[in-house]
């Protein structure tokens, strides 16, 4: 199987020795993780073809605002409201 070449020029140094530390950890050389992180990103589909999907589904009714449903289960996981959260 015939397999292309890709190179990437002009990568800072902060950026290179981040992905060498986060390919290490990972037990992987930065080419093996750079390619496990271009598989992973073909996976999902292109932010604008989402959205189009998005766009044609049809809205759900939820019988309440979707903020009722997060604020009821981030009271139900923290007792303690925020700040924006409590009554005076």
């Amino acid at each position: 199987m015939l397999m292309a070449t890709l190179q990437v020029k002009d990568v800072p140094d902060d950026l290179h020795r981040e992905l060498r530390r986060r390919a290490e950890l990972d037990g992987l050389s930065i080419r093996d993780y750079l390619l496990r992180l271009i598989r992973h990103d073909q996976q999902r589909p292109p932010a604008t073809e989402w959205l189009a999907r998005l766009r044609r589904l049809e809205p759900l009714d939820l019988g309440a605002p979707a903020a009722d449903f997060v604020h009821a289960d981030r009271a139900a996981r923290d007792p303690v409201p925020l700040p924006e959260q409590r009554q005076s």
